[in-house]
């Protein structure tokens, strides 16, 4: 495929993907979640309420947090090809090596994780790299990992500090592991 064609195809699949969430809505619903995961942190709440809870979280953001616009993969080159098209400058390299940290130690330990990232609309169309949200024109993507049964306390923390810099989330994260 020429250089041309390719960057014609480039333009076709991000034309095509069309997020309807928008980042101010997903931030919103991420700021109640996180907040709701430091209760059952901090045993404020059990595991069963924090997933009724959760369950109404959803509820209450169905209209708005479309499920759609999430996009999982199962290795970092299937992750990173998709995220090509967006054409990326060099920052967000950065984002996805400090996500690219956490699965590789995920692994290490022997914890299944995949590659995600949430396409939005930004709240603001520029080209930037806003803490771990990435905004390419009308497009702003939110890089993530999951993973997948049930980690132990010290296994979280080892696979939360894996990135050279963890994220101030990742900090807050392992500061509330100690303290319980």
């Amino acid at each position: 495929m020429t250089k041309e064609r390719f960057l014609k195809y480039d333009l076709f699949i991000v034309n095509m993907i069309k997020p309807r969430t928008k980042e101010t809505d997903y931030l919103a619903f991420e700021d109640e979640r996180e907040r709701l995961e430091n209760r059952m942190l901090k045993r404020e709440i059990s595991s069963e309420v924090f997933d009724q809870k959760y369950s109404l979280l959803v509820k209450k953001y169905e209209a708005r947090v479309h499920p759609e616009d999430i996009h999982l993969f199962n290795t970092f080159e299937e992750y990173q090809d998709f995220l090509n098209h967006f054409n990326l400058h060099d920052n967000a390299q950065k984002a996805l090596d400090h996500e690219y940290s956490h699965v590789k130690k995920a692994n290490e330990l022997g914890y299944p994780a995949r590659y995600g990232c949430m396409l939005l609309i930004p709240k603001c169309p520029l080209f930037s790299v806003d803490g771990s949200i990435l905004t390419v024109a009308e497009v702003a993507i939110k890089p993530f990992i999951r993973l997948e049964g049930r980690i132990t306390k010290e296994h979280l923390k080892e696979i939360l500090e894996a990135p050279s810099e963890p994220s101030d989330r990742d900090k807050d994260i392992c500061e509330l592991l100690e303290r319980i």
